[in-house]
């Protein structure tokens, strides 16, 4: 089997290449067709060599074209928990009025059980299963491969994972992780290997109001990425050449526009993210210069010892929380 990552809108679309046909994994919003035309010429292949077509779910972003694609030869298959979300997408695309779309034709497609699905794709070459992962929508479906590719579509990225315990969204990833996937391709986020996690070295700071008192630190909820809103301490990256403590001065100042005198060092913090693992040198400081100016985070406050667990914090930086709330109790009465 071969996989070609299709980049001609906003959604990553896969043709997927069997001995014996070729699966189209999603498609783009309406008006791309143009556009996936032209994708699918850079690989040598015409849209009327299409076999079969998957839909992840049907938000307007990822089957916005795929009548016109069935149109040239190719059939949709609609597993049957996708059924009565054929047309979800409609009343999206009749309100901003985009003559592009062409609404699926029911008579057009192949309605059959997640296992029929997979046994078909068998017979064209393309091995593996159609698994149910509800979360990002009821309707969500994956593909897995036996090769080890995994297509998730909209479903939150694994790196995500560590924010959506006790949900949906986990117990999916629990049934995929179970068939040991080796790569996994997103519907808009870069593919991930699994299993080849890179190691980040990081600093961060815990700016206080002052080393004497230390009565209230700074925290700010990040403002971009796939944890935007997460409560974090700022810092940032590591370069090659810098210590931890020049890292540090020179992230605050990109970061918030402020100067600090860097204090004691509070922990190193060691984490697995499912996509990377993270080294955290964390260090008290105190402000030298300047007003802490959002520059890159969302909102920022001032927290009490008893104002800790108030915020949602990144999983790396929760796990400081207990050693920070202990130093500020030894100083909350100096």
């Amino acid at each position: 089997m071969k996989v070609h990552e299709l980049h001609y809108s906003n959604t990553n679309t896969y043709l997927i290449e069997g001995e014996k046909g070729k699966l189209l994994f999603d498609t783009g919003w309406a008006g791309s067709f143009p556009a996936f035309c032209r994708a699918l010429g850079e690989i040598k292949v015409a849209v009327q060599d299409i076999d079969y077509i998957l839909i992840s779910h049907y938000h307007p972003d990822h089957m916005g074209i795929v009548q016109e694609i069935a149109d040239l030869g190719a059939v949709l298959l609609v597993p049957d928990i996708q059924e009565s979300f054929l047309h979800a997408a409609d009343s999206v695309f009749a309100k901003e009025k985009n003559s592009a779309f062409i609404p699926v034709r029911d008579d057009r497609v192949k309605k059959l059980s997640l296992e029929e699905a997979g046994d078909l794709l068998r017979r064209i070459g393309i091995n593996g299963t159609i698994v149910n992962t509800p979360g990002h929508s009821a309707d969500s479906i994956s593909l897995y491969l036996d090769s080890g590719d995994l297509f998730v579509g909209d479903l939150n990225p694994l790196y995500e994972l560590e924010m959506h315990k006790g949900t949906q969204i986990e117990e999916s990833w629990k049934k995929l992780l179970a068939l040991k996937p080796r790569r996994v391709y997103y519907g808009h986020a870069k593919t991930a290997t699994i299993g080849q996690a890179k190691s980040i070295r990081v600093a961060a700071a815990v700016i206080c109001d002052s080393f004497e008192r230390k009565s209230r630190i700074f925290a700010t909820a990040r403002g971009y990425g796939d944890f935007k809103g997460g409560w974090e301490f700022p810092g940032g990256k590591i370069e090659a050449g810098e210590t931890p403590e020049d890292a540090l001065k020179r992230e605050i100042r990109e970061e918030l526009e402020t100067t600090v005198r860097v204090g004691e060092k509070i922990d190193t913090i060691e984490y697995d993210y499912p996509a990377f693992h993270l080294s955290m040198d964390c260090f008290w400081c105190e402000i030298v210069q300047g007003d802490l100016k959002l520059l890159e985070a969302e909102a920022a406050r001032w927290l009490t010892k008893d104002e800790l667990d108030s915020v949602n914090w990144l999983p790396a930086d929760i796990t400081l929380i207990e050693k920070i709330r202990e130093e500020m109790g030894s100083n909350s009465g100096r």
